[in-house]
């Protein structure tokens, strides 16, 4: 496969291998994982995405851009700099679904 541009924020060690279905029944992607989101490490805030082989993210229902956040206890000082992270994932998992090629 071509190496393809990256979308702004991807984590480049956080990027699976390129999937291809030699039946032709979806089309060849990978799983993107953007750069760690929150300042404190107890905490795993990353957007996850799918891209496509032409370049594009996928936006379709089930494999569009998520946040992907791995803790559910927090102290209110750290819940608000979560939101504060929250948000920036949010922002970003909108870009990515207006990345087309």
């Amino acid at each position: 496969m071509t190496a393809l541009a990256l979308p702004p924020g991807t984590d480049s060690n956080a990027v699976d291998e390129w999937q291809i279905d030699k039946a032709g029944e979806y089309p060849t992607y990978r799983c993107i994982w953007s750069t760690p989101l929150s300042t404190d490490t107890r905490y795993h805030l990353k957007v996850v995405g799918v891209q496509l082989a032409d370049g594009s993210i996928c936006t379709e229902p089930g494999d569009a851009p998520a946040v992907y956040l791995d803790q559910d206890l927090m102290t209110p000082d750290t819940a608000r700099a979560m939101a504060t992270a929250l948000n920036a994932a949010a922002d970003l998992a909108e870009q990515w679904s207006e990345v087309t090629r």
